[in-house]
């Protein structure tokens, strides 16, 4: 999810997902888009950067509140503060 300048990813399913567990412990992973697969780094975000996480939550909205509230409120409000990453792709 962009917000500003920077990609953030955030878990539906909490810090017990396997995705973002493994994630976390690498520090490093791979995006694909548009075809091309690039390295990425990724960075747990303060849950104190109240202004990162409303902005977060801005472009979630955004992007997915005609789903409904059921889809949107997994990564949206304060629980989704604790599963947040910022993404930083690499050359």
């Amino acid at each position: 999810m962009r917000a500003g300048d920077e990609i953030y990813v955030r878990s539906a399913h909490g810090a017990d997902n396997p995705w973002f567990q493994r994630a976390v412990a690498a520090g490093v992973g791979a995006i694909r888009a548009a075809g091309k697969e690039r390295p990425v780094t990724f960075e747990l975000v303060d849950p104190a950067r109240a202004e990162v996480h409303a902005a977060v939550d801005a472009a979630y909205h955004t992007k997915y509140d005609r789903y409904g509230p059921q889809i949107v409120n997994t990564v949206v409000r304060s629980h989704a503060t604790r599963v947040t990453l910022r993404v930083t792709a690499h050359d």
